[in-house]
């Protein structure tokens, strides 16, 4: 029963499900219909700070890193903190990086930041910030005009 939970078994596991993952994301097509995707833009119809993070990474898994850039400029770095997470305990400086409370307050204020820049450039007209008129918000606000 140990054996289950081996470190080297669950470290296999969990590379075999990431390869897994890029062979399906490499093969996905890049027309991906993203208005129900997320929950926050599916509620409200707003984009949400991670808007167009999807479409960013079946892009730069096919080599367009151009267009993955433009839909989403911060897309290597949700991947970036994933290892990170993962080799915590293998690697020293990894680990200091995931317990240091300011390097990961700065991330977040510059994801933030990043997320007001883009609302205050692109919205509601350039792809991925615009509206979603299905939204469940703006179906109610239809409703009550």
């Amino acid at each position: 029963f140990y054996k289950i939970f081996d470190c080297t078994i669950m470290d296999r596991f969990l590379k075999f499900c990431i390869l897994l993952v890029l062979i399906f994301c490499v093969n996905f097509n890049k027309n991906l219909p993203v208005e129900n995707l997320c929950l926050f833009r599916a509620t409200t119809g707003f984009p949400c700070p991670s808007c167009g993070m999807t479409r960013a990474y079946i892009h730069a898994l096919n080599l367009d890193f151009k267009n993955a850039l433009k839909y989403h400029p911060l897309f290597p770095l949700p991947a970036f903190l994933f290892v990170i997470i993962v080799f915590r305990r293998k690697i020293k400086i990894f680990d200091s990086i995931y317990n240091n409370n300011f390097l990961i307050t700065c991330l977040i204020i510059i994801f933030i930041g990043v997320y007001i820049f883009r609302f205050m450039n692109d919205f509601p007209y350039r792809e991925p910030f615009t509206f979603n008129y299905d939204s469940h918000f703006y179906t109610i606000l239809e409703i009550l005009n």
